[in-house]
């Protein structure tokens, strides 16, 4: 879980998606997502 955590920081760190996006694209094998089907989702956030 902590290596989530750093992940979805470092994913908003670095400008390459937004604080939504990096939370759902770190979580979305979670959710039953694949990273573009979270990023389309959310990119309207």
């Amino acid at each position: 879980m902590e290596s989530c955590k750093h992940l979805a920081a470092e994913k908003k760190r670095l400008n390459t998606h937004n604080c939504a996006q990096s939370v759902v694209c770190t979580y979305c094998d979670l959710v039953g997502l694949d990273g573009k089907t979270a990023l389309d989702i959310y990119s309207k956030s």
